[in-house]
């Protein structure tokens, strides 16, 4: 996938869900480039994650439980109108790339630490590391710098 249109289509997406930093467009640029080698994958091969975001099921599920939540549904009104999404299912991921790239902004908006600066890889690693692949998950620091470099610079 071409990084400028990806990066344009993250802007555009994020602006329209009124959730835009610099720090959170890098951040997902970041989590797409290690999640899917940059859209290559659309599906987990051995898994339930779905997108160019490879969000899983259980987390996918509850995004969707917290966004239905009475303070948040003003963001869930935001992503289906920037989204145009007709229904909140865990596939539109791989066909709606607006959505895939919101649902992954929710998944970062809801951790309770102040997004890593957008030139910082190190803090870039540690915070998709904790919060969205985990410890338990396969992801290292030297694919996580491996596709940075590959697919976002």
């Amino acid at each position: 996938m071409d990084k400028s249109q990806l990066r344009e289509l993250i802007k555009e997406t994020l602006i329209g869900i009124d959730l835009y930093s610099l720090d959170a467009e890098e951040l997902i640029m970041a989590t797409i480039a290690q999640e899917s080698a940059m859209g290559k994958y659309l599906k987990q091969i051995t898994g339930q994650a779905m997108g160019i975001t490879q969000i899983e099921l259980p987390t996918f599920k509850s995004h969707l439980k917290w966004l239905k939540l009475e303070k948040n549904k003003t963001l869930l009104n935001k992503i289906i109108k920037e989204c145009n999404i007709i229904e909140l299912t865990h596939d539109a991921l791989v066909y709606n790339l607006k959505f895939s790239i919101a649902m992954c902004r929710v998944h970062y908006y809801r951790v309770p630490k102040e997004l890593p600066e957008n030139t910082n890889i190190e803090r870039m690693w540690l915070y998709y590391k904790k919060y969205y692949n985990s410890y338990l998950g396969a992801a290292t620091k030297e694919q996580f710098y491996t596709n940075y470099k590959r697919y976002v610079l």
